[in-house]
């Protein structure tokens, strides 16, 4: 059983989905950022604390496929 934390978001004011896997057995273990289930970018998580994954996941996300990209919450606020 794998845990997901998952949201929805404007790219650019697209709809997206955004998904980091936090562990499949375990927190911490074979761990993946997303998006639209279409760009995985699986990463060696640096930590076992579920935020510090998801602060990890969104920064390469943010580098890589998000970089230059408007993020913006559903309803119009920025996505931190």
């Amino acid at each position: 059983m794998s845990i997901h934390w998952i949201r929805e978001i404007l790219i650019d004011n697209s709809k997206a989905t955004l998904n980091i896997r936090l562990g499949n057995k375990f927190i911490g273990d074979r761990c993946y950022a997303e998006i639209m289930g279409k760009k995985e970018i699986w990463f060696n998580s640096l930590s076992k604390d579920r935020e510090e994954i998801i602060e990890q996941g969104l920064d390469i996300l943010k580098r890589s496929i998000l970089k230059n990209k408007v993020l913006k919450n559903r309803d119009g606020s920025p996505f931190k």
